[in-house]
């Protein structure tokens, strides 16, 4: 299966739903970069009054190497009308584990921050169980090891994220831990509330009924858009 071209549809898919003016925010991964790709010439034709906010500096490059107008986040005001962004696994009342890309606390921000927040997935991530996942956690880099044995005391067996033989460093100068979830999860809110509670973690990976939107890419080239309703 040639899924780089499902993601692809779905780029092209996504930027269609885009509005033609506004604060548009762009996460990122492989997903939203294909997103990025496909909303850059439909902008370029000079009918568009958008704006963008990137999630991650590799966005952000990419969509100005494209000529997409973007935003300083140091101006960033107001709410953000819609942002696109993938996901590692997501259910169907919205709530997503995200992360792998590194850009989790940037992401949240700015699903927080919006209207609308369309999640964009291949069918591999739809319902996906969140104990085949990895949750990413963002953690402050003092106090590393303290931090993770009280993730250790939750019955976790949490992973510090390298990049080669250092600790893999977000863009906000963070350390990731990837916590298995290969044991029953109850509550993935429950979980988020006592990770959080841990002085040295800053954001995790759970997005728990953020998206509005989903929008799921399947194998065979169907392209499906669905409205979350809880």
């Amino acid at each position: 299966m040639d899924w780089d071209k499902v993601k692809q549809d779905i780029g092209v898919f996504s930027a269609h739903l885009a509005p033609k003016s506004g604060l548009i925010g762009l996460g990122s991964g492989s997903t939203s970069i294909e997103f990025i790709k496909a909303l850059a010439p439909m902008y370029a034709l000079g009918t568009y009054g958008i704006q963008c906010l990137a999630a991650s500096l590799e966005s952000e490059l990419l969509a100005k190497t494209k000529g997409l107008p973007l935003m300083d986040h140091r101006h960033w005001t107001d709410e953000i009308d819609v942002t696109f962004d993938g996901a590692d696994a997501v259910d169907d009342e919205g709530t997503a584990i995200k992360g792998a890309g590194g850009a989790l606390l940037r992401e949240k921000i700015l699903a927080h921050s919006s209207k609308r927040f369309v999640l964009m997935i291949d069918e591999r991530k739809w319902k996906k169980p969140w104990q085949e996942c990895l949750l990413p956690v963002a953690v402050v880099p003092f106090g590393l090891m303290a931090t993770i044995r009280e993730i250790q005391q939750l019955g976790m067996r949490p992973v510090l994220r390298k990049n080669g033989a250092a600790p893999y460093l977000t863009n906000d100068g963070l350390f990731i831990i990837d916590i298995p979830l290969t044991l029953a999860v109850h509550s993935l809110a429950d979980l988020d509330s006592q990770l959080k509670e841990i002085p040295g973690v800053v954001e995790t990976g759970i997005f728990f009924h953020f998206a509005s939107e989903i929008v799921i890419g399947y194998g065979n080239g169907k392209v499906e858009h669905k409205m979350v309703v809880v």
